[in-house]
């Protein structure tokens, strides 16, 4: 994406690489969507001292002729996932994944962000990704993974309700479990003991995305787990009162508010392939 100071364009690359025509994309909310945009433009023409007839680079997106093969040929789930510190302008890059027939995550489309703003993610989802991939293949999406950036979760629900009708969203396991305990819980102490119980009750979270198929089984996993295991006084004996009120509220707070969106017994009928992680790289 560029900024020409008049409209809003992108230029798409054709399959064999090269430069294809240019488009101009008009959406229904436009005027907020190119005052967020002319804004930034405005920004980075200041920071690298342009004049205000030059353009400049706001986003890149790209798909490699290798990606759209593997996007075309397996395009029921696809990951979303944004890495950071990988360039020296400090961009965020993110990237598209699928699954091909030996279960391996294959990155087909990646993106040099200018950030994580909502008229960003809305371009993204509703303007670069579809013109990349075409109406035949974003029609077959069933399932987007997708980390907890508010702004990226708002958007990507905007585009399913208008553009990906056909698919469903989730939440990436990795994320709401490996990083939620990171921050919200933390050490529960140094003893082996206190370290295999962090790890049975990760386990167990896990266990809630991967394995357990209906409504009835997960609600009574959940109970046995809140109630009788963290609790317990067995656990209680090992790591604390304060830790185990810790890891309750962090459940309540941070983990089972999202479960119709982790759950394993939410998406049975949904063609995911028993993913619960977004990561690409």
């Amino acid at each position: 994406m560029a900024d020409s100071g008049q409209l809003i364009w992108t230029e798409r690359m054709d399959y064999i690489g090269n430069q294809g025509h240019v488009q101009c994309e008009v959406l229904a909310d436009e005027e907020v969507f190119a005052g967020d945009l002319f804004e930034y433009a405005s920004e980075r023409r200041k920071a690298v001292s342009a004049r205000d007839d030059q353009h400049v680079l706001i986003s890149l997106v790209w798909a490699m002729p290798i990606g759209r093969r593997c996007l075309q040929a397996f395009p029921e789930l696809l990951f979303s996932d944004a890495t950071h510190k990988t360039n020296q302008e400090n961009r965020p890059l993110i990237t598209f994944g699928v699954k091909d027939a030996e279960g391996r995550v294959q990155v087909v489309i990646r993106a040099w962000a200018p950030n994580e703003r909502a008229w960003m993610f809305r371009w993204l989802f509703q303007t670069a990704v579809p013109a990349i991939i075409g109406k035949a293949t974003w029609e077959r999406i069933r399932l987007v993974l997708t980390d907890g950036d508010s702004q990226e979760l708002t958007q990507l629900d905007a585009a399913i309700s208008s553009v990906f009708t056909m698919c469903v969203r989730r939440r990436c396991g990795w994320h709401i479990i490996h990083q939620g305990w990171k921050q919200h819980v933390g050490s529960l102490g140094r003893s082996e003991e206190a370290k295999e119980i962090a790890k049975r009750i990760r386990s167990w979270l896990y266990y809630f995305m991967k394995s357990i198929e209906t409504l009835d089984e997960y609600k009574a996993s959940k109970a046995l787990l809140l109630l009788s295991y963290v609790n317990s006084e067995e656990v209680v004996k090992v790591i604390g009162d304060n830790n185990a009120d810790h890891i309750v509220t962090f459940l309540r707070s941070n983990v089972f508010v999202h479960e119709q969106h982790f759950a394993r017994c939410f998406y049975l009928d949904v063609r995911g392939f028993d993913a619960y992680s977004n990561t690409c790289l």
